[in-house]
This record gives C-alpha cells, structure tokens and sequence, in this order.
C-alpha cells in the first residue's frame, strides 16, 4: 500500500503500534482547504479521514477498527461524500473519481 498521497497523520511512515485517533485526523484535517481549483467542498473530518482512508486502499471494516467507527458508519459516510460531490455538480462515483476530487479539494496532494 502506498503512502505517498495520505494527508492524515499516517502519512510519516505507517501506523506503526497505534492507528491515528479521530483527535489526530481533526487536528490534520480542521483547518480551511484550497485546492488548486479554488474552494474545497466542505467534508466533516470524520468524513474526510474516511473517504482519504478508503481512497488509499483500507476496505470499511479495516476503517472501523482505525476510527472507532462501526462498519455501517464508514460506509454512510462514504455515500455521503459521493452525494455531495454530485450534488456540487462534481460526480465521484468511482474509487479513482473520488481520489481526483479530494486532490482536487487539497485532502490529498496530488
């Protein structure tokens, strides 16, 4: 798996002992974002840790068990951020369309 393109606190060599918290994510991800084409589509950080997470390559379950969130969450969060995204006019039906987006918003680097 790579971890080149992670915006969460993982993104300095892996996990390690312990996954990053919620606490972590919402410090990484709190601040405003701008992405190379302008204003970003405003994500929770919960959703933004998730959708950054899936993007990646971790499955819903392997999500929960970082983030303290049940499977069923993590999979509403991720339909969630795909419906924003359409709903903006800006589709991300697919894994790969959802990572061009959030590099796009600046949750990723590109």
């Amino acid at each position: 798996m790579n971890t080149s393109n992670r915006a969460g606190p993982e993104s300095q060599g892996g996990w390690g002992s312990e996954p990053p918290s919620v606490a972590d994510w919402e410090a990484q991800l709190g601040a405003s974002r701008s992405g190379p084409f302008g204003p970003t589509l405003p994500l929770l950080v919960r959703e933004a840790a998730v959708v950054v997470l899936f993007v990646d390559g971790h499955t819903a379950e392997e999500i929960a068990v970082v983030l303290g969130f049940s499977g069923e969450t993590v999979r509403a969060y991720l339909v969630r951020v795909r419906l924003k995204y359409k709903n903006a006019g800006r589709a991300a039906a697919g894994t790969l369309a959802l990572r061009s987006r959030l590099i796009e918003d600046g949750y990723l680097e590109g």
